[in-house]
Order: C-alpha cells, then structure tokens, then sequence
C-alpha cells in the first residue's frame, strides 16, 4: 500500500491532473487529462469518440476560479502515446519547416493536408509519450502556443 501511495504521489509531482488506481492483478490504471472545456457538448463529444475507439472514458466536473468546466478522463492501464496539433499553415513548406524543428528536439511530428472550407491547411501534428504538463509548456515555449489535443494510441 506504501508502494502504491508512493506512486501515486509522484505522478501527482510529474504529471498534476494524472490520478492512479489500482486495477485486477499487478496492472496499475491510470487517468489522464485529455480535454477540458466550457461546452459541455464538446466535452461529450471526445469522450464519445474515444469511447468509439475503445478507451474507457468519463467527463468530470472541474471547477477553476469560480469557472464550470468539462474534463475529459481517459483510464488505461498501459503506456499511452498523445497526438497533438501543434500548428497549421497554409504554405506546406513552412509547415515541414515546423516538423523539421520539433524532430530535431527529439519529437515525432509529421504533416497532413486538410481541406477546410474550400481553403488548404498544413497541420503539424506531434507524437508525445512524456509528461502532458512539460510538453505544453515546451511547445509555449517554442512560441507555439498550447497544443491541441487530436488523438491517442497505445503502444
């Protein structure tokens, strides 16, 4: 119990949001953070379209500075590797320059094309398996604003 308590208070330190619990056997479960907004539909929505691809997910209430908002949960009890869109240009050229950046500090990032109302858009995405909390701040410090979280995978 001193193990599990221990663990939990250093994911507390390295990952605030990220609670653990224990599941059936030795696994240990743990709860990330993935979404949180002030529309509860858009809250409703993630959680349904990760359920759809199998995550075991739940929308939590959360409270800042007198503030109502919707936590998107996601439980699992194995490593987890976050997607997030990390810019969008319309020149593809700079938006392979942005992923030639981030895979130079060590990130997966790649490109896609999307069409959104008959304009053509460059999104970078990045692949990250580390703390949510330094990777936001990583890319802020980057002068890329805060992440948009897309997707996940385990791996």
């Amino acid at each position: 119990m001193r193990k599990l308590f221990a663990l939990c208070m250093l994911l507390a330190l390295l990952a605030p949001g990220c609670k653990a619990k224990p599941r059936s056997g030795a696994q240990l479960a743990t709860t990330y953070q993935v979404g949180i907004f002030a529309n509860p539909e858009n809250a409703q929505s993630l959680k349904d379209s990760l359920v759809s691809m199998g995550y075991e997910a739940s929308v939590e209430d959360f409270t800042e500075k007198g503030v109502a908002y919707k936590r998107v949960l996601v439980s699992h009890a194995g490593p987890l590797e976050f997607i997030y869109q990390v810019g969008a240009f319309k020149s593809e050229d700079n938006a392979k320059k942005l992923a030639d950046t981030l895979a130079a500090q060590g990130y997966y990032a790649n490109v896609r094309k999307v069409a959104i109302n008959d304009a053509t858009y460059y999104r970078v995405y990045v692949h990250n398996k580390d703390s949510q909390e330094a990777f936001s701040i990583k890319m802020r410090s980057m002068g890329l604003g805060e992440p948009v979280f897309r997707s996940l995978k385990t791996y």
